[in-house]
């Protein structure tokens, strides 16, 4: 089992892809690492547009729509308090996993022609509803990326901005 982070966490969490189920209308797969002895993870489950042209079969990441991130029991109360431990939010944690987390958006940030069988896919997370009506300290600040490829079965999870990652805890959380 991977570890989640290398010699010190450096922003970057790797995980292991397990369980991966192919669908016409969205792929799903569950995420594992090592951390603190405990065996931590999530399923995951990406929204895809199969397209024919000819002889050739594309099948691309469904812009435009959201990503839904759901617990597989105690290791998915476990990765939340993982995530608590290294992204250090200013609030308290709930410690479990949301029966019904809310979906996240995202874009695709790969910029040539993929195949999500068998290339890197790199995603941007983010919160992309309007909260213009929210005061300051209850707004969702999320911004990190999600990395994944089906045929190394390697996942990662990556803060790219100070204080915009620890919000992906009360989106997860009961």
């Amino acid at each position: 089992m991977t570890d989640l982070f290398y010699d010190k966490y450096d922003g970057e969490m790797f995980f292991d892809i397990e369980d991966i189920e192919k669908g016409s209308e969205e792929y799903s797969f569950t995420i594992k690492a090592q951390y603190d002895g405990k065996i931590i993870g999530a399923r995951v489950s990406v929204p895809v547009l199969i397209r024919r042209s000819l002889f050739k079969t594309y099948k691309f990441i469904k812009t435009n729509s959201q990503l839904k991130i759901t617990s597989i029991g105690q290791e998915s109360d476990d990765f939340i308090c993982a995530l608590e431990s290294l992204l250090k939010p200013p609030y308290k944690s709930s410690r479990h996993f949301s029966d019904e987390p809310d979906p996240i958006d995202f874009s695709v940030l790969n910029r040539e022609l993929y195949d999500i069988d068998s290339d890197k896919i790199y995603l941007k997370l983010f919160n992309g509803e309007d909260q213009s009506d929210f005061d300051e300290d209850e707004k969702i600040n999320l911004e990190m990326n999600f990395t994944f490829n089906l045929s190394s079965n390697k996942a990662s999870l990556i803060e790219v901005r100070d204080g915009y990652s620890a919000d992906i805890i009360a989106i997860l959380m009961k």
